[in-house]
């Protein structure tokens, strides 16, 4: 219910939710992640073999034991967030991934630090060593230009204010990004696929509906 709640409010065209904090959400308003996750994140720990929170961003391992140390790691992430800065800094964080901030801008923005600050504070608060080596992490996706169009109950509003027939009122542009990648193995297909499918859909529709407009006010000017 809560992973449901989590897409219903922060859905948009704009949005990119981190993985390590999307898929997460589900977990932490269930009570927490299961023993199979929490030992093999409790071992990571003490092996220093935890992901970089960057590598979290993009989609989830294929292996059962990575993607528990995933799960197990992001909700540690999440808790700590929640934990240390309250719920109300965390609803904000997720407004502004969905009106389009980069996971970095969102967090130094909400927090003061990127993704790779998250990384060092976490770490200082669970007590784990820093990341080994270099981080890989999963590209984020870039934004796509897409038309986005005014509502049809609009023109003809506009139309009557600006003396214009329809037609010749020009859509605005906004950027979306596409879906993150599949980039190789993945267990959890992200939602952000059928959230641009569906608004791909949407603009399609309203594409057919100002033509069919256009050609019938062209054939009343006649």
């Amino acid at each position: 219910m809560t992973h449901v709640l989590v897409g219903h409010e922060t859905f948009s065209c704009l949005g990119f939710i981190p993985t390590w904090l999307n898929e997460v959400l589900a977990v932490y308003g269930q009570g927490g992640p299961d023993t199979a996750m929490q030992g093999t994140f409790n071992a990571a720990v003490a092996g220093n073999s935890l992901y970089a929170v960057r590598d979290l961003n993009g989609n989830f391992p294929e292996s059962t034991n990575q993607a528990d140390l995933a799960y197990g790691e992001s909700y540690s992430i999440v808790s700590f967030l929640i934990g240390q800065y309250g719920r109300d800094r965390m609803t904000s964080l997720l407004l502004a991934l969905r009106d389009g901030s980069s996971p970095d801008q969102a967090l130094q923005s909400n927090y003061g630090f990127n993704v790779d600050g998250l990384d060092e504070v976490w770490r200082a608060a669970i007590h784990a060593a820093p990341p080994a080596g270099t981080s890989k992490p999963t590209p984020i996706p870039t934004p796509t230009i897409v038309p986005t169009f005014i509502p049809i109950s609009g023109i003809a509003g506009a139309a009557s204010i600006t003396g214009q027939p329809p037609s010749q009122i020009a859509p605005s542009l906004t950027a979306i990004p596409s879906a993150p990648p599949a980039g190789g193995s993945q267990v959890f297909a992200p939602i952000g696929i059928l959230a641009a499918a569906g608004c791909l859909l949407v603009v399609l529709v309203l594409v057919v509906l100002l033509i069919v407009l256009a050609v019938r006010s062209s054939r009343r000017a006649k």
